[in-house]
């Protein structure tokens, strides 16, 4: 006999129910958060994989389609949450100038690119220290 999880009609409802958390969210905090629960069922993925058959990590899964599937899902759902607009806007300047072969742009892109991640990480950085100091 079927377990009541294991019904479409279960997993159907779980999914009107979380999509219905959405509705009246503000954009900004709704897209995090499918971004983040995107990227938490990427890992579940990833780790019922190399954990179905048996308590040890079964390695050769990272060499399967769907644990690359599930990287990909997680690094999409997550980097463009996490990295400044800027960036973006730097990296389509790039890919812009190797496209035209413009060799010049391409080394300036990559030094603005270098730059926004330098400071998008050290003043992530310089926030978790302020807020651990906080909270000690």
């Amino acid at each position: 006999m079927k377990k009541f999880w294991q019904s479409s009609n279960f997993w159907i409802a779980v999914s009107l129910a979380v999509g219905g958390f959405f509705i009246g969210f503000p954009e900004d905090e709704a897209r995090n958060l499918v971004g983040n629960l995107f990227a938490t069922i990427g890992s579940v993925g990833i780790l019922r994989n190399f954990f179905k058959n048996s308590p040890k990590p079964d390695w050769t899964q990272a060499g399967k389609l769907n644990f690359w599937n599930y990287i990909a899902t997680i690094v999409t759902a997550i980097i463009p949450n996490q990295l400044p607009p800027e960036l973006f806007t730097s990296l389509q300047s790039v890919a812009e100038s190797l496209l035209g072969k413009n060799w010049n742009g391409v080394v300036m892109g990559l030094f603005s690119v270098g730059t926004i991640l330098y400071y998008a990480i050290s003043n992530r950085n310089k926030t978790a220290a302020v807020t651990a100091s906080a909270v000690t």
